[in-house]
């Protein structure tokens, strides 16, 4: 039976199958992992730029609510400010950029004592005064507040490629 293969025969057909079948089998495996894993770290990275984002445009909504309280407050204006964005702006800093935790914080102090001033000056102007003592230095103290605050937040960015 010259006809009949051998095992020493079939090997080197079989073998690059065999070969065939584990590197197809492997990659269907390993890939789909692989994109899972660095998928995954692009959108953490994507996550955190945007919690980025959120942090400085809260920065911003905090200034425009500090007007609209004090409109409210001094000049009793019928605008309701609603609730601070600072809360928002402290838990960003909290959960995500703790490095950026100590200038919220300082940021807040100076947003709490404007709003301390702006009570103030709501009831001094009720009382029948002018209501705007003080607001040079106190409106200078927060204005400078934020400005340190971007500058840190912007130098935080950049330092790191905008990758936060």
């Amino acid at each position: 039976m010259t006809g009949t293969p051998t095992v020493v025969d079939i090997w080197p057909v079989l073998l690059p199958v065999i070969i065939g079948g584990t590197f197809g089998l492997l990659g269907g495996l390993i890939n789909p992992l692989l994109s899972h894993y660095f998928g995954g770290r692009r959108a953490r990275k994507d996550r955190r730029i945007q919690q980025f984002e959120a942090m400085i445009n809260g920065v911003y909504e905090y200034d425009e609510w500090l007007e609209k309280f004090r409109r409210a407050n001094v000049f009793s204006e019928a605008i309701e400010p609603g609730p601070s964005p600072m809360n928002k702006i402290n838990a960003i800093a909290l959960l995500h950029f703790r490095q950026l935790l100590l200038p919220v914080q300082h940021l807040n102090r100076h947003g709490l004592a404007y709003q301390k001033w702006i009570g103030g000056a709501g009831v001094e102007r009720a009382q029948g005064g002018s209501g705007r003592e003080g607001f040079t230095e106190a409106a200078r103290a927060w204005i400078r507040a934020q400005d340190e605050f971007l500058d840190i937040a912007t130098k935080y960015w950049t330092d790191r490629n905008g990758v936060v």
